[in-house]
């Protein structure tokens, strides 16, 4: 009988099956993933796009109209609140200017802006936060509010 070089689910085709058994298909062979890209080599180009950031700052800014609040539960498909889609907004906004920076986007009088605007959009978020929660490290609500809006509005200016 003549045989072949290869396997087939380990056995060989002359080989007896147990008659009470199903034959074991062959496994799926897995791709080796891809290795993560080393972020220190990344081309400036893979930062985030700053105008995309301008409309994400932007759609913060429509959040705070209406004023920042947050419920306990979530009523009449309202979501629980404002002040979350807020300070994760600044979170993207913040995110992607640390990526810029990171891959060398921003140098000189830019990086010094860039790194103004990280600091009011971490003012921004805590005093955003301490604004529905009864003021928090700012001591009152009013005094995180006021941080709030000054924050806020220092972006606005450098930019």
């Amino acid at each position: 009988m003549a045989r072949h070089g290869g396997h087939h689910g380990g056995r060989h085709h002359d080989q007896q099956q147990d008659p009470g058994t199903q034959p074991t298909p062959d496994p799926v062979p897995t791709p080796d993933p891809a290795p993560a890209p080393d972020p220190s080599t990344l081309p400036a180009a893979s930062a985030a796009d700053v105008a995309q950031l301008g409309t994400v700052f932007n759609d913060a800014t429509r959040a705070l109209i209406g004023g920042l609040w947050q419920n306990a539960v979530e009523e009449g498909a309202q979501g629980l609140g404002s002040v979350f889609r807020y300070v994760n907004d600044l979170g993207t906004v913040g995110a992607g200017l640390q990526a810029g920076i990171n891959a060398g986007q921003f140098t000189g009088d830019t990086l010094t802006n860039v790194q103004k605007i990280l600091a009011d959009i971490t003012t921004a978020s805590s005093a955003a936060t301490a604004s529905v929660n009864g003021g928090g490290s700012f001591g009152t609500v009013a005094a995180a509010e006021t941080a709030l809006h000054d924050s806020h509005i220092d972006v606005l200016n450098i930019s």
